[in-house]
């Protein structure tokens, strides 16, 4: 069964997300950066969601960065970005600190236990009073680690 609330969520703002994908030593894994009403919508989607007893995905809107937002200090090249990200929480079917990441060509799919879910929240919630320049990722995988299916989301 699907959360009601989630299923009626409807995103506002601009979220971005983006990865170099030769980089490996200047920070490996997503980038991640929204305007403040993209911020502020996600995490009332987080909030729904850590909210009910019921398992919830929904999928948020990508903007493709320009490449003022998408430089990084320390990373050039090209870069990639999905069309759309799909957040899953499997609520109590997987531990607090799950943490999976599928990227496709088109979505990427990030999986969260509910001590995540709350991390990317708060993440969000600094991003939104600009205070970025920070990861979080999974708890047995390096910030500067490689592993595509467990990479770090650096938020900016």
């Amino acid at each position: 069964m699907s959360n009601p609330q989630v299923d009626r969520w409807r995103q506002d703002g601009k979220f971005y997300l983006w990865r170099y994908p030769n980089q490996s030593r200047n920070y490996p894994g997503w980038n991640c950066t929204a305007d403040v009403a993209g911020c502020q919508s996600v995490v009332e989607l987080v909030n729904v969601m850590l909210s009910s007893d019921w398992s919830s995905k929904q999928e948020i809107r990508l903007t493709r960065p320009t490449d003022s937002i998408a430089a990084l200090p320390g990373l050039s090249g090209t870069w990639l970005t999905a069309e759309r990200l799909q957040l899953c929480f499997p609520g109590g079917k997987v531990s607090g600190n799950h943490w999976a990441c599928d990227a496709g060509l088109n979505i990427v799919t990030l999986t969260l236990g509910r001590g995540k879910l709350e991390q990317l929240r708060d993440a969000l919630t600094c991003v939104a009073k600009f205070e970025g320049d920070f990861c979080i990722h999974a708890d047995d995988q390096e910030p500067h680690g490689v592993d595509l299916s467990r990479m770090a989301i650096w938020f900016w």
